[in-house]
């Protein structure tokens, strides 16, 4: 019975994982299915310590309120605390429209898993409980259901959806690119294949200037370009290493922008982490760059320290990316304004606290 949640959670939160390893990795569809339903025990590590306290709180002498309050507040702290290589959370169900949750900005996605957890673990004991013996598992049920509703109706009189009558000086254009690269095809450009380099540069350049240029910000999307960087040995505006990036800026509007996701070596370390996951940023002949901090683990790095890179050889579909240390914030001019924005890559948008701090780091987004 232990096992039914996670199940649930691997079936329901992880759908799409059968069709993903079929088209990308070769593997036959049933038995993509059968990876999947254990998915949430591959990257969420917190429901195995979940499982291990449900055995120890079975044994203790508490009532079945007190088990069920319990279990609902630890999952909720597990759930946040534990690395995951998925941070996903049962509250991220509703977040989908979290202009109408306000107390998304002040209690994180918790409240949400915290919420649901209520109601899903104690509704069904109000109709497996006699009348009069309901009162316990009906009070935390209704509390569940009232956070949620409160805080959907504080977001309605709240919130204002206002229309742009007229173009203020610090909105811009941004055209985000999205080239269809498989799997096979990105693999071979990062080894170094040159035509399949040439056919990745192709589908994004194609992409970014069809129609027209009219845009302030160009932006590609996480490792975009499969060719290694080196900005160490970078100096202004100098793209003679990098021809195919020089392509892409030499077309580019006036004062426009170039955001592009890659790979940057520093070469100060015979470590074998010395590649950072990065963000670029380019713009007026300065290039800048954001180095990904919250690294997934057994995807982009390893967790055994200084053992690493002695350990790495026994992982090889595993990356060992540098670690970020600082939050980076770009800034976009634009004619005589000035356009403060940033660039967390891939699942460090779903941590909350992550976000909250990179945010409060530097000025926001205008």
């Amino acid at each position: 019975m232990n096992l039914i949640g996670p199940l649930g959670f691997s079936v329901l939160g992880f759908y799409w994982i059968p069709q993903t390893l079929s088209t990308f990795g070769g593997i036959h569809l049933a038995l993509g299915y059968i990876v999947s339903l254990f998915f949430s025990f591959i990257v969420l590590p917190y429901l195995w310590l979940q499982i291990i306290f449900l055995y120890w709180l079975k044994k203790r002498s508490l009532s079945d309120q007190q088990k069920l309050i319990t279990l609902v507040c630890s999952h909720v702290i597990l759930e946040q605390t534990v690395p995951s290589q998925f941070p996903v959370w049962i509250g991220h169900s509703l977040l989908s429209n979290n202009t109408l949750l306000p107390l998304t900005a002040y209690c994180g996605v918790g409240i949400y898993s915290f919420s649901l957890l209520l109601i899903a673990l104690f509704s069904p004991k109000l109709f497996l409980t006699p009348q009069k013996d309901r009162a316990p598992f009906l009070i935390p049920c209704i509390s569940g259901i009232t956070i949620l509703i409160a805080d959907f109706l504080l977001g309605l009189v709240t919130y204002y959806p206002t229309t742009l009558t007229t173009v203020s000086p610090n909105h811009f254009k941004a055209r985000l690119v999205q080239a269809n690269i498989g799997n096979f095809l990105k693999i071979s450009s990062e080894k170094g294949e040159f035509n399949s380099i040439a056919e990745v540069y192709r589908q994004y350049e194609q992409l970014s200037f069809k129609d027209n240029n009219n845009f302030d910000l160009l932006v590609w999307p996480e490792t975009a370009i499969p060719t290694l960087f080196q900005t160490q040995r970078w100096t202004k505006n100098d793209f003679s290493y990098y021809p195919n990036i020089k392509k892409i800026i030499d077309q580019l509007p006036y004062q426009a922008g170039f955001v592009f996701g890659g790979y940057d070596l520093h070469q100060s370390t015979q470590s074998a982490d010395r590649e950072y996951n990065t963000a670029f940023f380019f713009q007026d002949q300065k290039l800048e760059t954001y180095y990904k901090i919250k690294l997934i683990p057994f995807g982009e790095t390893l967790p055994f320290g200084r053992w690493n890179d002695m350990l790495q050889p026994l992982f090889p579909g595993v990356s060992l990316f540098a670690q970020g240390m600082k939050f980076q914030s770009f800034t976009l001019r634009k004619e005589n304004n000035l356009v403060h924005f940033i660039t967390p890559i891939c699942y460090e948008l779903l941590d909350t606290f992550f976000m909250r701090n990179f945010l409060n780091s530097k000025q926001h987004t205008e």
